[in-house]
């Protein structure tokens, strides 16, 4: 009876071990800031992290496996994530500083790919717009990843159709590939959860007339067939902290909050 005990233990023990989580922890949400509060998000990110981390503990080290794909419409924010995520397993694995090489695919086809590989082995290779790697490359980056990198992790970003287009091709380089992560599209509210983080993290924060300026100019712009990305409100924040910034010869308080925060005024965003 004892022993029956015992191997259950032992058994309940593996199986929580093994059980891929459903949400990032405290850390990982600061890690990766605004992508954490978007639905369904947080979780494919902690399944993502759970998979490469079990990869990294493993006593291979190649790329055979274990590497990400991010998808996502152009401007939905794929290189940050990639960043942050990279990052984050820096973190995970105890480093004390990141190893990441981020690259167009059109760069990466002109680039000695064996050399390339060893130059940022154990750490993290992004490569943007995957889609327009030539299928040379492909073959040359398929071949270098399978043997010793030092568990590097390849992360490929693009849109959904360049990508599928690019594995149907290459099959073999595509089973490499054994976590993804789909940024949705955002809806305003997320939008504007981005908009106060950004401002935030660049010493910034949005008063309440402001922040019904952004919502209104986030729904102007909303378009059925081409809905707001990350990148557009990236572009009208830099802009009105441009405007805010030029007219801080004229510093008052209530240009900059208790907190030392500058104020984003309704008046930024016209």
């Amino acid at each position: 009876v004892e022993k029956e005990k015992e191997e259950k233990k032992e058994a309940a023990s593996v199986k929580e071990e093994d059980a891929v989580p459903t949400d990032l922890t405290e850390e990982q949400k600061y890690n990766f800031s605004y992508f954490a509060t978007v639905a369904g998000l947080s979780q494919q990110i902690a399944s993502a992290l759970y998979m490469v981390m079990k990869k990294m503990k493993s006593t291979d080290q190649t790329s055979r496996v274990g590497n990400l794909i991010i998808l996502g419409a152009e401007g939905s924010g794929k290189s940050t994530l990639g960043i942050r995520f990279a990052k984050t397993i820096s973190e995970e694995k105890g480093e004390e500083s990141v190893k990441i090489a981020k690259i167009y695919a059109e760069d990466f086809n002109k680039k000695d790919i064996p050399s390339t590989v060893a130059k940022i082995a154990g750490g993290t290779l992004i490569i943007e717009e995957a889609g327009d790697l030539d299928d040379a490359v492909v073959e040359q980056l398929s071949k270098a990843m399978e043997f010793r990198t030092d568990a590097l992790l390849v992360v490929l970003e693009d849109e959904k159709k360049y990508l599928k287009e690019l594995f149907e091709k290459h099959p073999d380089f595509a089973e490499k590939f054994t976590s993804e992560i789909v940024i949705p599209v955002f809806t305003n509210d997320e939008l504007v959860n981005f908009a106060r983080v950004y401002t935030k993290e660049n010493g910034y924060k949005i008063d309440q007339m402001g922040m019904l300026a952004l919502y209104n100019l986030i729904g102007i712009n909303q378009k059925e067939d081409q809905p707001m990305c990350i990148g557009t409100v990236k572009t009208m924040l830099d802009n009105a902290m441009a405007k805010a910034q030029g007219g801080l010869f004229k510093r008052s308080k209530k240009r900059v909050d208790r907190d030392g925060f500058t104020v984003l005024l309704e008046k930024d965003f016209s």
